[in-house]
C-alpha cells in the first residue's frame, strides 16, 4: 500500500544529545528533527520507537493533521515502502549525540546557540550498539554514520569503531581531518569506511574566518594521506553566504585535484535550509562548482534533497551559464517578480543610467534589473559599472552580472538564465521605458494567456526624432522586415521553448529571428498603440551596421538558411512582396530624380538670368568699394563665395 513517508521515519534513527530523533533534516522555516522520545543511552526503547513511528506515518497521511512535523520537507513522498524483516528496525544509525570539537564552525550549532549546554559526550555509545548488534535491530547490511563533532577525538572512537568493523557494518565518518586518524586509515585501507572531511574554503583566509583556526593546509595534507589509502575519502563544501565567491570555489577544485581526492560533495548551511533563506550567490556558486569539477574531473556530488525542489531547479538554471565572470546579487531567492528587464552592456557606459533609472522610475514595482557588462573594455563604461555597484549595492531590484565579451544574444541568455521574472523584457543600454510600460504589458499579459508578446510603439531620438508607428501583427510580413522592436515584452516560457536568442548572430537581427521562432511557435503578438519607449538613433551603431549592404546580404542567407522551410513555403508571397518593394523603391527613386532635374532646370534659368547677373555685380562692386573689416564687405564676400 502507498502513503506518504521518508527512508528516514521508515528506516533510519538518529542518536541525539538527549532524545532519540527521527531524522536531522530542517525544512519550512524551523520544522525537521523530529524527535522521538528523550533517551540518556543503555538500551533502545524499541517499542516507544515503533509506536511513534507508526503515530507519524498515520499523522503525514491524515489531511486533518496540518501542524505535522513533516509536512513542507522535500523528502516526504507517496511510495510503497518495504518493510523490514524480524526484529531489523533501521538499515542507518546516524551518531550526533556528542559536541566534542576541535574547532568552532560559524554555522555549527554549538557555536550559534550557546545557550542550548550541550553536553560535550551525551552518553556512551558501545552499550548502545552492544544492544542493537545481539537483538538484531540493525540490518546486516546496514551502516552507521559518525556526525556531530570531531569523532576521533572522542576516547571510545577507535574501539567502537573497531568492534563495528569486526561486526561487517560499513561506516562513514565525518571527520574534520585537523588530526589524523591511523584508524580511519586502516578502515579506509580494508574499504570498510569511508570518510566525508567539510573543508568549505578554497582559501586560508576563508577556511579561518569559517572554521575559526588556522589549520587549512594540514587539512588538505591529512585529506591528502587518506586519498591514498585507496579508499572512498570525499571533501565536502557546505556551501554559505560567506564562502561562494569564485575565488574560494575555483580554489577548493584545484586542491582537490593537487591532492589527487576525486570526489567531492556540496550541501546548504541547514541554517539557510531552515530560514529559506539560501541567496542566489550560493546557489550560482553551486552551479559553477558543478561546472568546472567536471573539467577537472572530480565527482561532484550535489545533495539534491538537501537543497529541495526550488533550490535545485535554480542550480540546474545556473548551469546553463556560461563564461559568467562575476555576479553582484543583492536578493533573496524567495522574492517573487513579475517582470525581469535585462539591460546587456558593452561600452556605452554613457547612456547606462539612464537605462536603468528609466525602469527605476517606472509606476510599477515588481520587477528586478539584470543590467550584463559584456567585456567593456573602456575606463568610462568600467567605471559607471563600478558607481552601479556602489549606488545600487542594497537594492534588492538590481543584480550586475560580468562576463566576458559574448555578444547581445549571449548576454541577454544569461541575464534571463538568471532572472526570476514571469515576464522578459530586454532594453538596450541605450534606450528608455516609459513609466506605464511595465504595469501595462504586466496587466495584458495577466489577462491574456493567449498573448506571448507585447510590442508597443517607440519614440526615436538622437539624430532622429519621429514616433515609429508598428501595424498589427502579420505572421508572413514578419519574414519580410522585422517590426517588432527589441523591447518588447515576453513570457520567459517562450524564451525556453524557443531556446533564447541565437548567439552566432552577433552582426545583428538576432531579436527579429527570435520573433521568427516566437511565430513558428504560434504565440499570439499584441500591438500596444502608444509610445512606451524612447529608442536612442546614432549612426555607426551596431543597429545601423545591419544596413551596410555586405552586413544585410549575410544575415539574410543566415535567417532564410536556418528557417528555410517557413520561407520556402512563402516564397511566392516573399517574391511578389520583394518585387512589389522593389518596384516601389525604382518608381520613387524616379520620381526623386525627375524632382531634381526640374529643379536644377530652375536653378539654371535663375544663374542665367539679367536679374542674377546684376546681383551678382552688386556684391562684386561692394566687395571692392568697403573698406576689408566692415560688415557689408564681409558679407559679399561670403555670398559671392556660395555661387562661385
Amino acid at each position: 500500500m502507498e502513503y506518504y513517508s521518508c527512508e528516514w521515519i521508515e528506516y533510519r534513527l538518529l542518536l541525539d544529545h538527549w532524545q532519540l530523533k527521527f531524522c536531522c533534516i530542517p525544512h519550512s522555516k524551523g520544522k525537521g528533527f523530529v524527535p522521538i522520545c528523550s533517551f540518556s543511552g543503555g538500551k533502545l526503547p524499541v517499542d516507544i520507537i515503533v509506536s511513534e513511528r507508526e503515530k507519524l506515518r498515520q499523522i503525514n497521511n491524515d489531511e486533518r493533521y496540518m501542524d505535522s512535523p513533516c509536512k513542507g520537507c522535500h523528502r516526504l513522498r507517496k511510495d510503497k515502502w518495504e518493510k523490514l524483516e524480524g526484529n531489523v528496525l533501521f538499515n542507518q544509525i546516524e551518531i550526533s549525540n556528542f559536541t566534542l570539537c576541535n574547532l568552532k564552525c560559524d554555522y555549527c550549532y554549538t557555536v550559534l546557540r550557546k545557550e542550548w549546554n550541550l553536553p560535550a559526550y551525551a552518553y556512551p555509545l558501545s552499550p548502545i550498539f552492544e544492544d542493537i548488534i545481539r537483538n538484531g535491530y540493525l540490518h546486516e547490511s546496514g551502516r552507521i554514520e559518525w556526525a556531530g563533532g570531531e569523532p576521533t577525538i572522542l576516547k571510545d572512537f577507535g574501539e567502537l569503531e573497531k568492534m563495528l568493523l569486526n561486526k561487517g557494518f560499513f561506516q562513514t565518518v565525518f571527520t574534520n581531518s585537523v588530526v589524523f586518524s591511523e584508524d580511519l586509515e586502516q578502515g579506509l585501507r580494508q574499504k570498510k569506511i569511508s570518510i566525508v572531511t567539510s573543508i568549505d574554503a578554497g582559501t586560508p583566509e576563508t577556511y579561518r574566518k569559517i572554521k575559526g583556526k588556522d589549520c587549512f593546509d594540514t587539512v588538505w595534507a591529512n585529506a591528502g594521506r587518506y586519498a591514498r589509502t585507496g579508499g572512498y575519502v570525499a571533501v565536502k563544501y557546505i556551501v554559505k553566504h560567506n564562502n561562494s565567491d569564485l575565488k574560494d570555489i575555483h580554489g577548493f577544485l584545484n586542491l582537490c585535484k593537487s591532492h589527487n581526492i576525486s570526489t567531492a560533495t556540496i550541501v546548504p548551511d541547514n541554517n539557510e535550509i531552515s530560514k529559506d533563506s539560501i541567496s542566489d550567490e550560493t546557489l550560482y556558486a553551486v552551479a559553477v562548482m558543478s561546472r568546472e569539477s567536471a573539467k577537472l574531473g572530480i565527482d561532484l556530488n550535489i545533495q539534491k534533497d538537501y537543497f529541495g525542489e526550488k533550490y535545485f531547479r535554480r542550480i540546474s538554471d545556473y548551469m546553463k551559464i556560461e563564461g559568467i565572470l562575476k555576479i553582484r546579487f543583492n536578493r533573496r531567492l524567495s522574492e517573487t517578480v513579475k517582470i525581469s528587464v535585462v539591460i546587456p552592456c558593452c561600452n556605452h557606459g554613457e547612456f547606462l543610467k539612464e537605462a536603468v533609472q528609466s525602469v527605476m522610475f517606472s509606476a510599477f514595482d515588481n520587477y528586478e534589473i539584470i543590467v550584463v557588462n559584456d567585456g567593456s573594455a573602456d575606463a568610462f563604461t568600467l567605471r559607471i559599472f563600478d558607481e552601479l555597484e556602489k549606488d545600487f549595492s542594497e537594492n534588492q531590484h538590481i543584480v550586475i552580472v560580468h562576463q566576458e565579451n559574448a555578444g547581445v544574444s549571449a548576454a541577454r541568455n544569461n541575464a534571463i538564465r538568471l532572472s526570476r521574472g514571469e515576464y522578459i523584457l530586454p532594453l538596450d543600454a541605450d534606450d528608455k521605458i516609459r513609466p506605464n510600460y511595465l504595469s501595462r504589458a504586466a496587466e495584458i499579459l495577466d489577462k491574456h494567456p493567449d498573448i506571448g508578446v507585447i510590442y508597443p510603439y517607440v519614440q526615436l531620438f538622437g539624430e532622429k526624432q519621429n514616433v515609429c508607428e508598428f501595424p498589427p501583427f502579420d505572421a508572413k510580413r514578419l519574414l519580410l522586415y522585422n517590426f517588432i522592436v527589441a523591447c518588447s515584452v515576453f513570457r520567459k516560457n517562450l524564451w525556453n521553448d524557443c531556446g533564447g536568442y541565437d548567439p552566432e548572430m552577433r552582426l545583428g537581427y538576432e531579436d527579429w529571428e527570435f520573433w521568427i521562432r516566437v511565430m513558428k511557435k504560434g504565440r499570439n503578438f499584441h500591438l500596444i498603440r502608444e509610445v512606451m519607449a524612447d529608442c536612442r538613433f546614432r549612426s555607426g551603431s551596431r543597429n545601423s551596421a545591419c544596413d551596410i549592404p555586405e552586413n544585410r546580404r549575410e544575415l539574410m542567407r543566415y535567417i532564410c538558411n536556418k528557417h528555410k522551410e517557413i520561407y520556402s513555403e512563402n516564397l511566392t508571397y516573399i517574391i511578389s512582396e520583394k518585387d512589389a518593394d522593389l518596384l516601389q523603391a525604382i518608381l520613387h527613386a524616379r520620381n526623386l530624380e525627375a524632382a531634381i532635374k526640374e529643379k536644377n532646370e530652375i536653378l539654371s534659368r535663375i544663374y542665367n538670368s539679367h536679374g542674377w547677373k546684376a546681383l551678382l555685380m552688386y556684391y562684386r562692386i561692394l566687395d571692392k568699394v568697403f573698406p576689408i573689416n566692415t560688415g557689408r564687405r564681409r558679407a559679399a564676400r561670403n555670398i559671392l563665395k556660395l555661387f562661385r
